[in-house]
């Protein structure tokens, strides 16, 4: 993970990637612009609706930067669509944090762009055979949307992200303190909610994350008009599973256990007990709207029960490859985390 290339007409896309040379993780990358002489791997090009120039020899996956507010969204989707080569979009009026799952992935895999364009190819070759061949594609989606883990005393957490075509944006994190896990979730539907968000989150930063804490960083927010907020602490001490929950999530458990929707105006919190060896499973309201728009007849909670015995990460690699199997474009309509929770079987609790 070391270099980016920029392609674009004035500086719009290098300011908003100069705080990037902040965060320790992208410390040492170099951000140049484009030229002939340089290779185009790791290239991020500004769209302002007429690529030809440089369409004849982009051989490699790019990220595309726009502006939401000056851009013809019907001409973008169908470029993107007509550009196999397309990696993912750069909203250039979201903030930066936002976008760094995509950056870095884009980083981490522009290697092996070349490779990943070859077995995608084939696999567009191979979709129309037996079930023997879907083992193929679902390997690629494990390669392009990679898997997020969390380890902290027993209690494990994965989650897989990927970004969608709508305004404002689903933001996912889990926090460690001592003896807990805090798994924070937001969705906005206008980019500035989205900037307050962040804004809001990013010094914040505690010894605990009891309940008082969670409902006090909710109230200090003011949400906008149809913000969703999930707040879930697991405390390792005694495996309970405690928060707040403002959201249209879907939560999955192997037994009656549910998880409410609460009001801003009036926040309930919910109290589950874990056990040991149990895993539950968050599908984004994002994501539930998905597989509303592409598979309505999906049976979603039969599906999750058959992948009980699937390693979490094969269990996540399912339901994105469920979630996109019925996908015609590049892109999901809108942004989607799939969160997973396993709790080990030899985990040390108070009773």
């Amino acid at each position: 993970m070391t270099k980016l290339l920029i392609l674009e007409k004035g500086d719009r896309i290098r300011d908003f990637l100069a705080p990037i040379k902040k965060l320790p993780e992208f410390s040492s990358l170099e951000i140049n612009s484009y030229s002939a002489e340089t290779s185009g791997d790791g290239l991020i090009i500004e769209f302002s609706g007429e690529l030809k120039e440089i369409k004849d020899y982009l051989s490699f996956p790019i990220i595309l930067a726009y502006v939401p507010s000056q851009t013809d969204q019907e001409k973008l989707e169908q470029f993107v669509l007509e550009n196999n080569d397309i990696y993912g979009l750069l909203d250039l009026e979201k903030g930066l944090g936002l976008s760094l799952p995509l950056l870095k992935e884009f980083l981490e895999l522009k290697e092996k762009s070349l490779e990943l364009e070859q077995l995608e190819k084939k696999v567009k070759r191979l979709k129309k055979d037996a079930s023997s061949q879907l083992e193929i594609i679902k390997k690629t989606f494990e390669k392009v949307v990679p898997v997020r883990t969390s380890k902290n005393n027993g209690v494990n957490i994965y989650v897989k992200f990927t970004s969608g075509l709508s305004q404002g944006g689903e933001f996912f994190d889990f926090l460690n303190a001592s003896l807990q896990s805090l798994i924070i979730w937001n969705r906005s539907v206008t980019y500035q909610g989205s900037n307050n968000f962040l804004d809001h989150f990013k010094n914040w930063e505690k010894d605990s994350y009891d309940l008082l804490v969670l409902k006090d960083f909710v109230l200090d927010l003011n949400p906008e008009e149809g913000q969703e907020i999930f707040l879930g602490q697991i405390d390792l001490k005694t495996l309970t599973f405690e928060g707040l929950n403002f959201s249209d999530c879907f939560f999955y458990f192997a037994g009656d256990k549910e998880i409410i929707k609460t009001s801003f105006d009036d926040p309930r919190p919910f109290k589950i007990r874990l056990e040991r060896g149990e895993r539950f499973i968050i599908l984004s309201s994002g994501a539930m709207e998905n597989f509303a728009k592409l598979s309505p007849d999906l049976n979603i909670r039969q599906k999750l029960g058959e992948l009980s015995l699937l390693s979490p990460r094969e269990v996540l690699d399912e339901i994105f490859f469920e979630l996109k199997r019925n996908l015609k474009k590049k892109f999901l309509p809108n942004d989607a985390a799939i969160i997973l929770v396993e709790v080990d079987k030899n985990v040390i609790f108070q009773v």
